[in-house]
């Protein structure tokens, strides 16, 4: 619950699935916030991807990353 709020609805859109390579999905990553390359040193992006990609492939052995990615848009109004 939002502090001093009375929500109103709560509505789940639609799940989308995705299916990306696992390169793909180590790109992702780096496209999210505090994991840009940019601001990564180059040695530490290299190892990070190389663990994540090691990671990935012992759990998606076709080298696909299959998911779903959601959200929930909850309203209200103050109290």
């Amino acid at each position: 619950m939002i502090s001093d709020t009375t929500i109103v609805e709560s509505v789940r859109p639609r799940v989308m699935e995705f299916d990306l390579s696992v390169e793909d999905f180590i790109d992702s990553i780096h496209g999210r916030n505090g994991f840009s390359r940019d601001r990564m040193e180059p040695e530490s992006a290299r190892a990070f991807d190389a663990g994540v990609r090691d990671i990935l492939r012992s759990h998606y052995p076709d080298g696909i990353v299959r998911g779903e990615v959601g959200s929930t848009v909850t309203w209200g109004r103050p109290v």
